[in-house]
Order: structure tokens, then sequence, then C-alpha cells
């Protein structure tokens, strides 16, 4: 046996020589360009500020589990203390906005606890085992090859780039910014995503405070790669070792995946956390133990901290909870609604800052939601209809057809969704699951029926597919665990038709067979290896970035910019901005206004100088659109200076006379 791993280890060995050579063939005369030190410098800092980053995570992870620890082999498991030391860094650095009191030192303090946490917890979670690859079948090879390529493209198209996706750069970054600038929390009331839960912004804010705007995406990413190893190590636990392989390589390889693990949106966060309050819910429920549920409630309490949605989550882990309490045997009911009121009252605990935070600024937990009811400030009634018809826009129609095949229209209209696709074989394999029910009948009721609890919510609230990602990898775990069930029972011929299929399916997906991702790759090479420099880069990936930088160089450093009317992206701007599109704003109510100069003078009360118009940039259907636009134009030729101008983008100063 000895000699047979010996043997299997010197032909890893041999192979990693024959790679390293076709990898030196393929730089020489492939015409791509090799690395610079600038690039690679570049790269080691900010893999070094990521390691930085979850290392100090999994530190006050660790010391927050401490209560959990019992005797070896029933200690809890460690991605739960990642899970839990993200908790920590963002609550400590919301109060800490709270408190006014951000500045570039906090990160290196608040970070610098969690390694000195990590080194002096006197009894650490267990190491995890080397795995043992002379056991690996080809198949798993093909899997892990499938894995790293999937995260290869995440990483050199999208993560280790600077911020390229809309809604990064539109408020995702920018509200940390505006808190950095402030040094805490301020009332931002034109970018309505600032007063929802923002979990994952302040793990932004502790980026960027630290000097990077890369570190945001590899954060994003290693949960992604967290959430993957979740599922591997939870289907290991309860399904099948191929199931793990499965999971986790379908999980990885799903086109929204792959871009959602290399930007700053909060999807892939909410992914990880999802996954991991479902997870906890479920060792709750099959324990029943405190400690258990104070555990899942915690996490659900994270998982509705990512953003106002996430909430659906631990309301479908609590009310799966509920039902299952409620059918065992014998019925205790005051129990079962003791345990329930616990896990949601810790949930609503650690997500209230949130919610208190949206009452100080706004006067309502849920702004601009329930306006009817709650009221709000900078806030009404038909700003409440265009937000709600807008968030309504890629809908399809509320029937039951629909409800049932959301999902696959999804799949075959991915452009009237979000543009994102979870792939067809997860949805064509995650019902299949339930076929054998019989065999694992209370842990796959379980998964189904809280992926029906947020499907449902998202069904009724706005249909992109991103939104869904909380339960995306519950669905690739139970794709997976149907395709190994269908493996075992069909015969050998049908069985490799599957597999074969399998593998054309996840092949289809790779860089080097896909064009498109080809091209991404190909057109972030030159700033990954170091070749160009950012400005360079962005002004040639970026529509409109000329005129940002234009305006970055030219305007004051105390201008304020009106950003109009939907152009949204204030992070390429270094200078202080706000929106003017009425589907996020009601600060500027552009119907009210009938001549340009009482609008000029609103504007510079406002401390408006300078207006920066994307004239090409056109959203249709909203209403008084045609006024809108008609007013900012003629307020501009009567009171604007004109500074730029080119393809389609305007820059004016703004000259009132009273």
């Amino acid at each position: 046996m000895q000699a047979s791993t010996r043997n299997y280890r010197l032909g890893l060995v041999a192979a990693a020589w024959l790679a390293l050579l076709a990898g030196v063939w393929f730089w020489m005369y492939s015409g791509v360009p090799l690395p610079r030190w600038v690039g690679v410098v570049r790269l080691v800092r900010e893999l070094a500020l990521t390691a930085f980053m979850i290392g100090a995570a999994y530190g006050w992870g660790q010391l927050a589990l401490r209560p959990w620890h019992t005797p070896p082999g029933e200690r809890p498991e460690p991605l739960w203390a990642i899970g839990l030391g993200f908790g920590v860094l963002w609550l400590a650095t919301f109060a800490v906005a709270a408190l006014h009191l951000l500045g570039p030192a906090w990160p290196w303090l608040l970070l610098g606890g969690g390694w000195l946490a990590l080194s002096t917890t006197p009894r650490p979670l267990p190491r995890s085992r080397i795995p043992d690859v002379s056991t690996w079948s080809a198949g798993e090879w093909f899997l892990v090859a499938v894995m790293a390529l999937s995260l290869g493209y995440s990483l050199l198209a999208w993560a280790l780039l600077p911020p390229l996706a809309w809604d990064e750069v539109s408020y995702h970054l920018p509200i940390p910014q505006i808190y950095i600038e402030a040094g805490g929390f301020v009332s931002i009331p034109t970018i309505v995503h600032s007063n929802w839960p923002a979990g994952m912004e302040m793990l932004d804010t502790l980026a960027l405070l630290m000097g990077s705007e890369i570190l945001p995406h590899l954060t994003v990413t290693s949960m992604v790669v967290l959430t993957a190893a979740g599922l591997a190590r939870f289907a290991q636990q309860r399904f099948s070792r191929r199931t793990a392989w499965l999971a986790a390589a379908i999980y990885l390889a799903m086109p929204m995946v792959k871009y959602l693990s290399g930007v700053a949106l909060i999807e892939g966060g909410l992914g990880f956390f999802g996954f991991l309050a479902i997870w906890s819910g479920y060792i709750w429920l099959e324990t029943r133990s405190p400690r258990d549920l104070i555990l899942a409630g915690l996490i659900g309490g994270l998982a509705a901290s990512i953003k106002l949605t996430g909430a659906a989550l631990p309301i479908a882990v609590g009310s799966m909870g509920f039902a299952w309490l409620l059918l065992r045997r014998p019925l205790r009911l005051r129990r079962s609604v003791a345990h329930v009121t616990v896990y949601g009252g810790l949930v609503l605990i650690v997500v209230a800052p949130w919610y208190i935070k949206s009452v100080v600024y706004t006067g309502n937990p849920v702004w601009p939601f329930l306006y009817g009811i709650l009221g709000g400030q900078n806030w009404d009634t038909l700003g409440d209809q265009i937000h709600t018809t807008w968030l309504h826009r890629p809908n399809l129609p509320f029937t039951p057809w629909n409800y049932l095949g959301g999902l696959w229209q999804s799949i075959v209209h991915p452009d009237e969704f979000g543009g994102l696709s979870m792939g067809a074989a997860t949805l064509v394999l995650a019902p299949i699951s339930l076929l054998f029910w019989r065999r694992k009948a209370w842990l796959l009721s379980y998964l189904a029926a809280a992926s029906t609890v947020v499907y449902t919510a998202w069904f009724f609230t706005t249909h992109q597919t991103r939104f869904l990602m909380g339960i995306v990898p519950v669905l690739a775990l139970l794709a997976s665990h149907a395709l190994d069930q269908l493996l075992v029972i069909w015969p050998l011929w049908l069985g490799g038709m599957a597999r074969v299929a399998l593998v054309l399916y996840l092949a289809a997906g790779l860089p080097f067979l896909d064009t498109d991702q080809q091209v991404r790759i190909a057109e972030g090479w030159p700033y990954v290896s170091g070749h160009v420099e950012r400005r360079e880069f962005l002004s040639g990936r970026v529509m409109g970035y000329r005129a940002f930088a234009w305006a970055n160089d030219h305007l004051p450093p105390d201008a304020k910019v009106l950003l109009a009317v939907w152009e949204t992206r204030g992070y390429y701007l270094e200078r202080a901005s706000i929106w003017a599109n009425p589907i996020s704003q009601r600060v500027i109510k552009w119907e009210q206004f009938h001549d340009t100069e009482t609008l000029a003078q609103f504007l510079g009360s406002l401390g408006v100088s300078h207006v920066f118009w994307n004239k090409p940039l056109e959203i249709a259907d909203i209403p008084y659109e045609e006024h809108r636009n008609r007013l900012l134009e003629e307020m501009l030729a009567k009171y604007g200076q004109p500074l730029y101008s080119r393809d389609g983008f305007e820059v004016h100063e703004l000259r009132l006379t009273y």
C-alpha cells in the first residue's frame, strides 16, 4: 500500500513538471505578455490582505464560539466560526461608524485583534486533515479542474480588476466611501440603498480604509469558496462523497456564481450566510439543543443583515422549525413556541441595528417600503409608486403557472431576469431529488421547504435571479444528490451517458471553450499582469470613464456634482455627488418644478455646483421623463457653463445669479 501511494505521488510530481513545461511553452508562443513586477507585487499584496481579513474573522469567530466548545468530536464547524467572525467585523465597524470614530487605524486594530484572539485562544478548533489525493478518481480530478478554472475566470475577469459592475460603483462602494469621508454614518437621502441592512458594505469599509478596492472583490470570492467547502462538508456528512464533489463543482461552475464571486455585489455573501443559516438551522432542529438554537439564531441574523430580502432566510428556517417541532411526538406546543420565539428574537437582535439606523435617518425601519403605513422622510406616494414599479419591472405576472415555472423561465430567458443564470442542470435535477424522499425524508423535506419559502418571497417581490443566491447552494446540493442517486439506480450504459453529459455540460462553461470568457480574461490580463495602470485600463473598459477622469482632474476639490439623470456611478468620481434619478431618491422632485430658476435655486441650496450628465443613458416609461429632461436642458442652457462634452457625456458648472 505504501509503495502504491509513493508511486502515485511520484506520478503527480511528474505531471506537475510536465504542466510547468507546457505553461512555459504557452507563455513563450501565445503572445500573452508575462506579468511585470508591479502586477506580481499588487497580487501578493491583495492576497495577503484577504488572508489577513479571513484570519481575523476566524479568530473573532473562534472566540465567539468558545461557549460551544465541548469534548473533542463534538466541536462546531470551523465555517461557522468564520461566519460569526465576519459578523463581529461588521457589527464592530457599525458601532464605530455610529460613534463617528472611523479612521485609517480602525481596520488594523480590529483585524489585528482577531489575529490576537486566534493566537491566544486556549482551545483551538480542530484543523482539517490534508486530503489524500491518492484516493481521488479521474472524475474527482476533473471536478477539481472545473472548480479551479471557474475560480480562475472569476479572478482574472473580475476580482483582480478595479470595480466594473454597475451596482458596485453606484452604491455598494460609494456608500462606504461617504461614511469614510464623514468619519461615520451620515444620511444619504438620494441613495435609497444606504438605509438597508449593509453588513457586506461594512466589510467594504474596512477594505477601502486599508487602501484596497480589490479586497472587496476577494472577500466575496473567499465567501463563495467557503460556501463550496461548506456544501462539500455538509454533503459528505449527510449524503455521500460523490454528492459532495458534485455539489461544490456545480455551484462554482454556475454562470451566475462565476460572475458574482468576482464583484463587490452582496449576493456572494448572501449565498454564504444563507447556506450557513439553513445548515445551522438543521443542526438546531436535529439536536434541539439550546446552544445550537442560539448559534442558528445568530447566523440567521447575520443572513438578514446582508440585505432586506435576506430576512427571508431566517423566516424560512424559523417557519420550517416551527412546523417540525409541532410534528414531533409528543406534541409540546408551549416548548415549540418558546424555541421559535427565541430563534426569532436572536435574529432580530442581530439585525436590529440596521433597522434602528434606518429609523434614525428616515423614520421608517424598512424605508422606503411600507411608506403608506410607516411613512418616511424624503419620500412620497409618487416615489413609492415609481420605486415599486421599477422593482417589479422584470417580474412575471403573478399566476400559478409562472410561480411553478418561474425558475425555468429564468434559465430560458436570463436577460429578462437580470442577465444571470443558475444553469439548466441545477433546475432540471433539483426537483428529482424529491423522488428519493423516503431515504432522507426529514433532511430533503427541510431543504426543499426552506428553499420554497425563500423562492415564494422572491416571486412576490422582484424577479432578478441573483436575489435567489441565498438558496442557490441548497439547489446545487439537491441537484447533486439527485444525480448521485440516479447514477446508482440507472443501468451501467445509462449512467455512463449521464456522466458524459455532465462532463460536456461542465466543460462547455469553462473559459477555454467559452469565447465571451476568453475575451474578458484577455481584456483584464493587461491590468492583472501590471502592463497598464488603473486609469488606462478603466478608460478602455468603462463607457464614459474619460469624462469621470476629466472631472477628477479639473473640477475644484470642494465641488458637489449632480449625477444626471440616470448616471449613478459615483465611485468613479472623486468629488461629492448626489443622484438625480427619480427611482432611488425623492429629494429632488422634478415634476414639482415648472421653471428653471426655481430648480436652479433649489439645486444651489443642496450645494450642487456642477452637473455631470450621461445623456445617452435613458430609462423608458418613468413618469415625467420628458418634463425632467426638458427642465434640465433649459436650466443648463440658462445657468450652466459647459466644461466638457464627449461621447454624450457633458459636464457643466452651475452658475447661479440671485
